[in-house]
């Protein structure tokens, strides 16, 4: 999947896949600017806030919809989010993200496709978030970091200089990343830790006392 970097699309008519507060950043972001043709993915249901959205179905939808949709993907799960970019990008569909007017990016960071920076945060000078990176309340993106495509980087995060985070990596949330430190593909960092080494490709930190790693190797998901 292409990793290209580009500005965020705007449209008039967007279909979300996420959970409610996708709704607020996104009608915050782009004030006026869009309306909502429904959602994917949930049960329909007849409780605030969903009932003020139409519900559209399951994933099944991206498969059938006009090619004018636009798809807001912001799911929790990294392998969820993943799958759906690329049923959208088969049938090439547009992807919307937003960046929250609260969040502070730098004029020489790079911002991928889809992705979303929750309000709150801060993405330094020359810092790169690959396509499908949600970027939680009130994270920071230091300078020259590097985060690739559909990590979840959890509130209050701290990823300070330069460090590396892999694809698929899930951080919990109030864990700091040390300057210069890799985090490999497929990674899970508990909440609460100081990750001050490099950790490899699917991984599991944890245990804010110690921060032992459990596992590591090739093997993807």
């Amino acid at each position: 999947m292409s990793t290209t970097i580009n500005k965020q699309n705007k449209t008039s008519k967007v279909v979300v896949i996420g959970p409610s507060d996708t709704f607020d950043i996104l009608l915050e972001t782009y004030s006026g600017e869009i309306c909502f043709e429904g959602y994917l993915g949930l049960e329909s249901r007849q409780t605030f806030p969903y009932s003020t959205y139409k519900y559209l179905g399951s994933d099944e939808y991206i498969q059938t919809c006009d090619k004018s949709i636009s798809m807001a993907i912001a799911t929790y799960s990294n392998a969820t989010r993943k799958k759906l970019f690329e049923f959208c990008f088969a049938r090439q569909l547009n992807m919307i993200g937003a960046t929250h007017p609260s969040a502070h990016v730098s004029s020489t960071a790079k911002i991928g496709v889809g992705c979303f920076i929750f309000p709150g945060s801060i993405v330094s000078t020359s810092a790169v978030v690959s396509s499908g990176v949600i970027v939680g309340y009130g994270a920071l993106v230091g300078h020259d970091v590097s985060i690739d495509e559909f990590s979840f980087i959890s509130p209050g995060v701290r990823l300070l200089g330069e460090a590396k985070i892999g694809s698929k990596v899930l951080i919990g949330a109030n864990t700091v990343v040390l300057p210069k430190v890799r985090i490999g593909d497929n990674v899970k960092v508990s909440p609460g830790c100081v990750v001050y080494k490099d950790i490899p490709n699917n991984s599991i930190m944890m245990n804010v006392a110690s921060n032992r790693i459990f596992g590591g190797g090739d093997e993807s998901s």
